[in-house]
């Protein structure tokens, strides 16, 4: 579900959080320009892997690279809700991060990463594709 698609509110709160606190903060440890959100949502991983005469449920996510230089997840749901899960890295990482809930897990989204399968339960995180916001050339340049 897009982050745009939360009550106004609540996505106001989000925004004013990655915007004054998250980008800042990643901005530093990356040594990067000056940072912006280009996408954020909500993913639901659940466990079983479908439900009876219904859609098929997303427990993980396969290994990737994403679009973006820059990459957040925020674990939305308290840990006892679901077992399995976090946020996995290949080689030479090699590691599943299981951060617990509000706690923001920030990377590179060129390392090769994935969502371990939830095995129990649900499990919600906040993702943000993150940029360095690279100001278009004047017409005369």
């Amino acid at each position: 579900m897009p982050a745009s698609d939360l009550p106004r509110p609540m996505y106001a709160t989000l925004r004013r959080t990655l915007d004054d606190r998250v980008l800042p903060e990643m901005r530093g440890r990356y040594a990067a320009l000056e940072l912006c959100v280009r996408e954020a949502f909500v993913v639901k991983y659940e466990a079983a892997a479908a439900v009876a005469g219904g859609a098929p449920r997303q427990a993980g996510l396969g290994m990737h690279r994403d679009g973006t230089l820059l990459n957040c997840v925020v674990l939305l749901s308290d840990a006892a809700d679901f077992e399995g899960g976090g946020t996995a890295f290949a080689p030479p990482l090699d590691r599943v991060y299981r951060p617990q809930r509000g706690d923001c897990l920030c990377s590179c989204g060129q390392l090769l990463h994935g969502a371990a399968p939830v095995t129990r339960g649900t499990r919600y995180v906040l993702i943000a594709f993150i940029d360095e916001l690279v100001e278009a050339p004047a017409d005369d340049e």
